[in-house]
């Protein structure tokens, strides 16, 4: 997973690791860029701050505006009434910052403000695997190295005593928790190849014993996503070496290494998959695109990393668009955010069965107006969930509220 932009092209390609690549989508804006042998990684990063405002949204609910936060990258939530979000903030050096969330109103918890995670660089993804601990990643500032750093979700502050921790080998885009002492870490090394790394929640430090993994036969963006269903399992998602299709691979949260007697798999005939959420312990489903291409889901089982039996890729719309994150808040449903790919892009939100990686019958992709890009989303409840990105025209920072299964407002 992606922010100036955080993983896309033009205005609603604001997730925050775009790749300027001939086959996939170009951004327009200001953007930082990240060479990768032969690639550039590019990040947007929106170059004018403005006043907060309030965005009337197409169901005419009111999308929360965060300035002088340019974008949500990630989301999580630390209970049913508490989530925090980590983004991009206008600032030099580049710093990512964090925000305690009220999952009601998607709004700022009470009593809470933006909070600069200085020497951050960027802020891509973050886990809470407990009520009191969430673990933030993503890179310093100035695009070499992995940052790591516990946050506290009641304030969205370092947590009392921890600190940042630059981790050399791997930018970070995405993590995921297995339990209160293990994260997984993904992303990609200086050549593109993914790599994976397992870290302490509680301080954000590379696990005793342990270092960063690179996982043979990724590449292009390396790894994205990642989830962990159970304790001893997480499946990480990205695209492969030879940047032709989209691949997910298990492994193991303790250590970082490819599950035992498994190898990494490809799911889509074209795309890159930038997110992955598993509503159980049997199914997973992963979400991306690729250039000029309709977006795509994938269901997926966890212990192996291949398509479920009997199932395939899908195309999600019927023109280029692109997903770029997913949170299943049952076992049968799951709802998907990205963008149109426009220019300016809108941000979108679509209901999507797991098991068949199809949109939910009787429902359709809904366009979410004061939006630019949705590049996170998190489902705290089975009837509500908060989706984050940029606003349209990357005026800001902003959050959704929306309902699951139907991707509207509720």
């Amino acid at each position: 997973m992606p922010n100036c932009f955080s993983r896309g092209a033009s205005d609603g390609e604001q997730q925050s690791r775009l790749l300027f690549r001939p086959d996939l989508p170009m951004m327009n804006r200001c953007t930082r860029v990240i060479p990768i042998g032969s690639l550039m990684l590019a990040l947007t990063l929106v170059c004018l701050a403005t006043a907060s405002t309030l965005f009337m949204t197409s169901a005419g609910a009111i999308a929360q505006d965060f300035t002088p936060m340019t974008t949500f990258n990630g989301v999580a939530c630390a209970s049913a009434s508490r989530c925090i979000g980590v983004g991009n903030m206008v600032s030099s050096p580049n710093s990512g910052a964090a925000a305690a969330l009220d999952p009601e109103s998607g709004g700022l918890s009470t009593g809470q403000s933006l909070q600069p995670i200085r020497s951050s660089g960027f802020l891509n993804g973050v886990s809470c695997p407990s009520g009191s601990a969430c673990l933030a990643v993503g890179e310093n500032s100035n695009e070499t190295k992995g940052i790591a750093v516990p946050l506290n979700p009641d304030t969205a502050m370092v947590k009392g005593g921890q600190e940042l921790h630059i981790i050399s080998g791997i930018v970070m885009s995405g993590v995921a928790c297995a339990s209160r002492k293990q994260c997984l870490a993904v992303g990609h090394d200086s050549n593109g190849s993914g790599v994976v790394v397992a870290l302490s929640p509680a301080t954000g430090a590379i696990l005793r014993g342990q270092r960063a993994r690179t996982i043979p036969g990724t590449g292009g963006v390396g790894l994205e996503g990642v989830a962990c269903p159970l304790t001893s399992l997480c499946v990480a998602v990205g695209e492969n070496s030879g940047r032709s299709a989209g691949v997910a691979v298990p492994l193991n949260p303790a250590t970082g290494a490819i599950r035992r007697g498994q190898s990494i798999r490809k799911v889509t005939h074209k795309g890159v998959l930038f997110d992955v959420d598993c509503p159980s312990t049997t199914v997973c489903l992963a979400v991306g695109w690729g250039a000029s291409q309709p977006s795509v889901a994938v269901p997926i089982d966890p212990r192996t990393g291949a398509l479920l039996k009997g199932q395939s890729d899908r195309s999600i719309s019927a023109r280029a668009s692109m997903l770029t994150a997913v949170s299943c808040p049952s076992s049968s449903l799951c709802l998907a955010v990205g963008n149109d790919t426009g220019d300016p892009s809108v941000g979108q939100a679509v209901p999507i069965d797991p098991r068949t990686a199809t949109i939910v019958a009787g429902q359709s992709i809904q366009t979410l107006k004061g939006t630019g890009a949705l590049d996170a989303v998190v489902c705290p409840s089975a009837a509500q969930c908060v989706a984050a990105g940029s606003s349209f025209e990357s005026a800001g920072a902003v959050t959704e509220i929306l309902d699951p299964a139907t991707g509207r407002h509720p």
